[in-house]
C-alpha cells in the first residue's frame, strides 16, 4: 500500500469509528471548512478595513489636520 491509500483508510477508520460512536464526520468535516472559509473571510476584510483605514489616515486625514491647524479659531 502506498501512502496515499494509507491515509485514506486511516480517514475512513476513524470517521467509521466515530459514526459507530454517535458522532457526525461529515458534519464536523463541514463545519471545520466552513469556519476556516469564514474565519479567513473575516481576515481579508479585517486587513482590507485596516489597509484603507491606514491610507485615509495618511492621505486625507493628513490634509484635513493641516486645514485645521491653519485656521485662526
Amino acid at each position: 500500500m502506498d501512502a496515499k491509500v494509507e491515509v485514506a483508510v486511516l480517514v475512513a477508520g476513524v470517521g467509521g469509528a466515530a459514526y459507530l460512536a454517535g458522532y457526525d464526520p461529515v458534519g464536523i468535516g463541514l463545519t471545520w471548512i466552513e469556519q476556516g472559509v469564514e474565519g479567513t473571510v473575516n481576515f481579508g476584510i479585517d486587513l482590507t478595513g485596516r489597509v484603507v483605514s491606514g491610507l485615509y489616515d495618511a492621505t486625507v486625514g493628513r490634509v484635513v489636520d493641516g486645514i485645521g491647524s491653519a485656521l485662526p479659531f
